[in-house]
């Protein structure tokens, strides 16, 4: 397993990830343009992509994946703001926009079999109502809800205090050897957020 970062640093930074197998590749957040991440990943074939949240800048290139027939998962919580620009921020961050409503609801537990990858889905609110981290191993992608050194905004649409609380203190139970890829900026490991 391969694990590639790219990000648009043109648009607030956010982090999407392709993690790749000799079976193909998933796409975590659509953050970059399809061909950004063909280029990077050599073409491999895209079984899925996984949406952490359903911020505009995390979703901003969706469209590009879902014209070619690329099936979209993300949390139940969080799809009516894929048609909903003021809960999407993206009238607040950039222009109103929508975007394609998911071809999959996930939910706490849901177990994902794609491109070789056995992948668990952690429902995290806090930062949005369906913030979820994806669980692939010692390797979770962890959207806007961990950071290094940090954790996602509570005060958007959606956004709750002690949701989020109770998020950080579930993540922080995983085992300290856990990677962790955020939504933005760098990677850490569980044992390095135990602030």
């Amino acid at each position: 397993m391969t694990i590639y970062t790219l990000s648009d640093d043109d648009f607030l930074g956010a982090n999407c990830y392709v993690v790749k197998t000799e079976e193909g590749c998933i796409v975590i957040d659509a953050g970059v343009p399809l061909e950004t991440v063909q280029q990077r990943a050599g073409n491999c074939p895209i079984a899925a992509v996984l949406l952490t949240h359903a911020h505009v800048d995390h979703v901003l290139y969706l469209q590009m994946y879902t014209a070619k027939g690329i099936p979209v998962y993300l949390h139940e919580a969080d799809n009516a703001a894929m048609g909903d620009p003021e809960l999407n921020l993206s009238s607040d961050l950039l222009e109103t926009m929508t975007f394609p409503a998911a071809d999959h609801l996930i939910r706490e537990g849901d177990r994902l079999s794609l491109a070789g990858l056995d992948i668990e889905v952690l429902h995290t609110p806090g930062h949005t109502p369906g913030s979820v981290c994806f669980r692939i191993g010692d390797d979770l992608f962890s959207g806007d809800t961990l950071f290094r050194s940090g954790y996602g905004r509570v005060d958007f649409p959606g956004g709750n205090v002690a949701d989020m609380a109770a998020s950080l203190k579930r993540l922080k139970k995983l085992p300290g050897q856990t990677r962790v890829y955020p939504g933005h900026g760098g990677p850490t490991t569980i044992a390095r957020e135990q602030w």
